[in-house]
This record gives C-alpha cells, sequence and structure tokens, in this order.
C-alpha cells in the first residue's frame, strides 16, 4: 500500500469510528437535523405552488434563507457582485 492509499484508509477508518461511536445500540443516530438550506427552499416553493407565499411561515423561512445565505460563500460573492454594479 502506497503513502495515498494508506493516508486514504485511515480517514475512512477515522470517520467509522466516529460514525460508530455516536451510533445508539440499536443502530441509529439521532442529531440535530440541519441542512444548508435546501429544506426551507423546497418548503418555500410547496408554499408559492399552493398560493401562500405570502404566509407567516413562507415569510419566515425566506428570512432563514437569506440569513443561511449571508453565512456562506456564496452570500460573500452577492454581496460584492452587488457592491460593484451599483458603482457602474
Amino acid at each position: 500500500m502506497d503513502v495515498l492509499q494508506t493516508l486514504v484508509q485511515e480517514k475512512i477508518t477515522r470517520s467509522q469510528n466516529w460514525f460508530f461511536a455516536r451510533q445508539n445500540p440499536d443502530g441509529h443516530w439521532r442529531a440535530e437535523l440541519e441542512g444548508d438550506a435546501l429544506l426551507q427552499g423546497e418548503l418555500v416553493i410547496i408554499l408559492a405552488f399552493l398560493g401562500k407565499e405570502d404566509s407567516p411561515l413562507a415569510k419566515r423561512l425566506a428570512q432563514q434563507l437569506i440569513n443561511t445565505q449571508a453565512r456562506t460563500v456564496a452570500g460573500r460573492c452577492f454581496r460584492a457582485e452587488r457592491a460593484r454594479s451599483r458603482t457602474r
């Protein structure tokens, strides 16, 4: 086994051990459900499809999406581009 294969195998084993250490005796894992913004985004689309895009829930979800985006590289790039376009 070469050095790269050894390093990859060590990382795989370390990751497996991390998951096994957190696994419950009956085999399941329990953790807070947190994603990037996929769940909120899909729900906003569903609410819009149902004609409820102005509902309090849709507005809360939209704000969560904005807050999530603001913390990402994409959000920083968007703000930088918007600032550049205002100076043109």
